[in-house]
């Protein structure tokens, strides 16, 4: 008699134990359950879950990219990891063109374990309104939001240090992008064609910025160039229509050609003390100037660099001038503005080319 009870106590507990270990089983969260997928779901694109393609970047160090997007989808959220062939590999960048051309994309949540945003990653998604990128992404690919023409805001963390070419062209819409302090590259025509950004700052990380980097930027009113920045690229501001204020910081050296060229509503310049080299039409038809000063290292100043602009008044600290271009200003100014020169040095400005076709020199 004991016997069967036994057997029957022992199967009681055997039946608690697997339902036990089953309920256990199930109480992971789905949600946070990675996606899984087989050899059966690959693609030349990748591995496709029905909206996301991915490809595996390191199978050593399990990792795997955004490679593709279907184009029609409207909203995303890109998982923090993916099971393939039941390995999983962490998501660590949205590769090139992920979302190139989504046209319908309107909003997309990017993990924190993605740490770059791949060239063209979201070209084209004319829909997109707004991307917060997460910490931990170093580099904005080339191209990456070109042409986004309804982003508004965007979000870039301190882990950024650089922001390809083109990065953010042609989001005509973007009235918001705060550069922080981590970045020290803006890439050639990143913010090219943004015309609803107001103000920027370039922060004191920055050492150069890129030809056409705010490049018809015309809702632009006012820049403040950082301490760190060496080089004003070619055309880095040109044709920024309402700019009206331009300080630069003491470490650039050289203000690329056409770099403020076409700003016509631009009334203030402080040019910064280590300023050596002023391009070819650099300040070319901003005809709102009215007067400018250049710091005592400033050794050549290019043709027509001030072409266009009503000067009246032009103030040179340099107590060993150096010739520079018969054709850097305006003939009405050489006609009209007074040269303020510092004192004593009268006679060396009326022997160098250039400074000696002022009519009206004066020491200060």
């Amino acid at each position: 008699m004991k016997k069967p009870l036994l057997r029957s106590a022992l199967l009681i507990v055997l039946l608690l134990f697997v339902v036990a270990c089953s309920k256990n089983d199930d109480s992971d969260n789905p949600e946070d359950t990675p996606i899984g997928l087989t050899s059966a779901d690959y693609t030349p694109d990748g591995y496709f879950d029905g909206v996301l393609y991915y490809q595996i970047t390191s199978a050593d160090n399990h990792e795997a990219e955004i490679s593709k997007c279907k184009s029609s989808v409207k909203e995303v959220q890109v998982p923090d990891n993916i099971i393939i062939d039941r390995e999983k590999y962490v998501i660590s960048a949205l590769g090139a063109k992920a979302f190139y051309a989504c046209s319908a994309l309107t909003s997309v949540e990017i993990p924190n374990g993605v740490t770059s945003i791949g060239r063209q990653a979201f070209y084209g998604c004319s829909a997109l309104t707004s991307v917060e990128i997460p910490n931990g992404v170093t580099s904005i690919g080339d191209c990456a939001f070109s042409d986004c023409s309804n982003l508004v805001t965007v979000i870039i963390p301190k882990s950024v240090t650089s922001i390809g070419d083109c990065a953010f062209s042609g989001c005509s819409h973007l009235a918001s992008a705060k550069i922080p302090n981590s970045v020290t590259s803006i890439g050639d025509e990143a913010f090219s064609g943004c015309s609803s950004l107001t103000s920027i700052t370039i922060p004191n990380s920055v050492k150069r910025i890129g030809e056409d980097a705010f490049s018809s930027c015309s809702g632009l009113t006012y820049v403040t160039i950082g301490n760190s920045v060496s080089v004003i690229g070619d055309c880095a501001f040109e044709n920024c229509t309402s700019l009206t204020s331009v300080t630069t910081g003491n470490s650039v050296t050289s203000i690329g050609w056409y770099a403020f060229s076409g700003c016509s509503a631009l009334t203030s310049v402080l040019i910064g003390n280590s300023v050596s080299v002023i391009g070819d039409y650099a300040f070319n038809g901003c005809s709102s100037l009215t007067s400018i000063t250049f710091p005592s290292n400033v050794a050549s100043i290019g043709d027509c660099a001030f072409k266009g602009c009503d000067l009246s008044k032009v103030i040179s600290k340099n107590v060993n001038p150096h010739d520079i271009s018969t054709s850097a200003f305006n003939q009405e100014t050489f006609l009209n503005a007074t040269l303020y020169v510092p004192e004593g040095t009268v006679d060396q400005y009326k022997a160098k080319d250039g400074w000696k076709e002022f009519r009206l020199i004066t020491d200060h």
